[in-house]
């Protein structure tokens, strides 16, 4: 369990740079992708291997509570990478009926609408309603990011707390070994984009998806193999991301 991560079955960077430079067109999008799409898939297969418990100080084993139709994460902040971003983007554009891409959208705007100029700790106490949220689930589940995917917590009463009582509360805690394993891929994520020529910034999820779904730049940007974002995340400065980075450790 303790091994690091390797995407794709342990195919090292230089072979999957060597991968990705051969899709045809090799276009960025195409690239965001599949690094993205296999990373969340070697993701996966690390958590099918994770206990489904929590080993408590006195040594009892308490079951996972995370379970379909328990949604009060989906209220958290979520940051993501830009090739997750586009994934997500391209998932829901491609699989998705124009009512639910109309849905999405508008749901969209309405997030990023109530997060308004919040920023740092003041971005970080709202909870707003992911807007991929339906009905108690998610509608992009097969896509959902790897931040999403990594967060297991032990009592599902205090993520509920916590949703409605974000200033009161110093801060619900995940499941240590699926968060450092995610940390770990997110740092090969990065990597792998670097030498592939693929931004890999960091954003705010509906800050992300406000972009990729309803700005048209951001999508020709992106054809023409470039980021689809001018500038640093709005909602995160670079000294607040450093320092949560720092205290976590």
């Amino acid at each position: 369990m303790n091994e690091p991560m390797e995407l794709n079955n342990n195919i090292s960077v230089d072979d999957y740079v060597k991968k990705i430079s051969s899709i045809g067109g090799g276009t960025m999008k195409q690239k965001a992708v599949l690094i993205a799409g296999d990373a969340q898939r070697a993701f996966d297969q690390y958590l099918s291997k994770v206990p489904r418990y929590f080993i408590m100080d006195n040594g009892e084993r308490k079951p996972f509570p995370c379970r379909s139709g328990c949604s009060f994460c989906c209220y958290m902040p979520v940051h993501a990478l830009e090739i997750e971003i586009i994934l997500i983007a391209v998932w829901v554009f491609q699989t998705q009926r124009p009512e639910v891409v109309q849905k999405y959208q508008q749901k969209i705007v309405e997030a990023r609408q109530k997060i308004g100029p919040a920023r740092d700790d003041a971005r970080m106490k709202l909870r707003v309603a992911c807007p991929f949220l339906d009905e108690g689930s998610c509608g992009i589940y097969e896509v959902r990011p790897i931040a999403c995917r990594a967060y297991f917590s032990p009592d599902a009463k205090a993520c509920e707390v916590e949703r409605d009582n974000p200033e009161k509360i110093e801060g619900q805690f995940m499941a240590k070994e699926p968060k450092q394993e995610s940390e770990s891929l997110f740092r090969q994520l990065v990597a792998l984009a670097a030498k592939a020529n693929v931004p890999c910034g960091m954003y705010d999820l509906i800050e992300g998806v406000y972009a990729a779904f309803l700005d048209p730049q951001f999508q020709r940007r992106v054809d023409e193999g470039l980021s689809g974002f001018t500038e640093p995340s709005q909602m995160y400065s670079v000294e607040y991301i450093l320092k949560e980075a720092l205290s976590q450790r």
